[in-house]
């Protein structure tokens, strides 16, 4: 792996602007094959996204899946970060736990933070002043983070910030990945769906690690919501 300086600054062996544009690619097609009659935003799941983008670069990422699926994760959320800063982009970018939201550039983006965190949750604001959205553009844009980040803590470090942006549709979009009922679910049975997909998909199984992955983002989400009251 690529390591970095005590500065936090990007390794020159990480293809960061390379990333960018494959990403920038990715949601450009999304955005093209919008409906113009449908006013609703335009949701580019992180896995189909990830999968797209990496099979395309040789970087050699942890051996652990899930220190991988950090950094994988992490290197996609600063390019979203990035392209934010683009004049020329034809939609906005409202990042959430299961990837991105391409909005029209002239609707208002309105986000809502999630768990109590210290953060003001009862206050909606456009995306790009939001106290949640700032603090995830510094986490996101900082290297450091991606340095830091070990097998060890990097279970821990991705469930605190979905504890502290979660939102409805991330819930959702977690419930699909288990095939599961929102109306019918409790802890109990995510956790049971979830040893029976993870031992279905776990590459060392020989199975889908891009499943895998995808399975344990849902099962850190539920967490946030289930898992507490459990």
């Amino acid at each position: 792996m690529p390591t970095l300086d005590s500065s936090g600054e990007i390794p020159a062996t990480l293809p960061v602007v390379e990333i960018r544009l494959l990403v920038q690619k990715f949601l450009d097609e999304g955005w093209q094959q919008r409906d113009i009659k449908v006013s609703s935003p335009v949701l580019i799941r992180e896995h189909d996204l990830m999968v797209f983008v990496f099979k395309h670069l040789p970087i050699v990422f942890a051996e652990d899946v899930l220190l991988a699926l950090f950094q994988k994760h992490y290197l996609l959320r600063n390019s979203f970060f990035m392209l934010q800063e683009l004049d020329d982009l034809r939609y906005r970018l409202r990042p959430t736990a299961f990837g991105v939201e391409l909005h029209a550039s002239f609707e208002t983006v309105e986000v809502v933070s999630g768990e109590p965190s210290g953060l003001d949750c009862a206050t909606s604001k456009a995306i790009d002043s939001s106290d949640s959205s700032a603090e995830l553009r510094r986490f996101y844009t900082d290297f450091k983070h991606y340095r830091e980040a070990n097998a060890e803590n990097v279970a821990e470090l991705m469930a605190s910030f979905w504890r502290r942006f979660e939102s409805q549709d991330d819930i959702d979009e977690a419930l699909k990945v288990f095939e599961l009922p929102e109306t019918t679910v409790d802890w109990q049975i995510i956790q049971t769906r979830y040893r029976a997909l993870a031992h279905q998909h776990h590459p060392d199984r020989g199975g889908d690690a891009d499943q895998f992955v995808a399975v344990t983002s849902a099962y850190e989400v539920l967490k946030t919501r289930y898992g507490a009251k459990a």
